[in-house]
């Protein structure tokens, strides 16, 4: 004969108990939390983010002056000695151009020692690199220049020349400010590279397109033959974009 089956009643926790062990069940909730955390400040933490790049970044809205000043430090250089222009005109600085030793002498260039350079001093430089090959990368006149500009001045004149070119698109296209950001970058880059004089009178189906708001348009007629391909796409694609 089986004996019978007897089973235990099923023994009833104490209010202890079930307090700790609902307290050991958050213990253990907050565990895993802790360790999930973990992993995702570590995992951020390794995984290198993407670089900025300049013609990729979107200008800044509020300060298109400061983005075309960053962008021509990136296409121009800063040279902080008297060179030549890839026209043969000699340059200072951004891209800031020297039309006679006259215009060089106005400005705070330092000797090696650094000390004030003399007018004397600065003519000879002047026309020591006016007088040099054409055609050389702008390192290739340090050997003709002995005098040379600070940061902040370069910064100065960077400031003022991009001020003046902006008057001088305003004067040019009364409807400039109406324009998008992307469209203000590529001109103060165009007018920067050629001149007001040069902009009008040798781009006029580009100056056509742009007074017509059409953005495509201005895109192709926006080449410069004598830039490179890097900086002829930036601008291109800035008109591209605009909306």
């Amino acid at each position: 004969m089986l004996a019978a089956d007897v089973r235990r009643p099923a023994r009833v926790q104490t209010p202890e108990e079930r307090a700790g062990e609902r307290v050991g069940h958050d213990f253990g909730r907050l565990a895993v939390h802790a360790q999930l955390m973990r992993q995702t400040a570590e995992e951020t933490t390794a995984t290198p983010q993407p670089a900025v790049t300049l013609a990729a970044a979107e200008p800044a809205k509020a300060a298109p002056k400061e983005t075309a000043k960053q962008n021509l430090k990136t296409y121009e250089g800063t040279i902080t000695f008297m060179y030549q222009d890839s026209v043969g005109q000699v340059t200072v600085g951004v891209g800031h151009l020297l039309s006679n030793a006259a215009a060089a002498q106005a400005l705070s260039f330092q000797t090696a020692e650094g000390k004030a350079a003399t007018a004397e001093q600065i003519k000879t430089d002047f026309d020591a690199v006016a007088k040099a090959p054409g055609k050389m990368v702008a390192s290739k006149y340090k050997k003709y220049a002995s005098l040379s500009l600070s940061e902040a001045d370069i910064d100065q004149l960077l400031t003022a020349d991009v001020d003046a070119f902006e008057g001088q698109l305003k004067s040019s296209f009364p409807a400039y400010d109406s324009y998008p950001t992307d469209v203000q970058l590529g001109l103060l880059d165009m007018i920067f590279n050629l001149g007001q004089n040069g902009l009008i009178t040798k781009f006029p189906s580009f100056v056509k397109a742009v007074k017509a708001k059409n953005w495509s348009d201005a895109a192709k007629e926006s080449n410069r033959p004598q830039l490179g391909s890097a900086r002829n796409a930036y601008v291109k694609n800035l008109f591209q974009n605009a909306k």
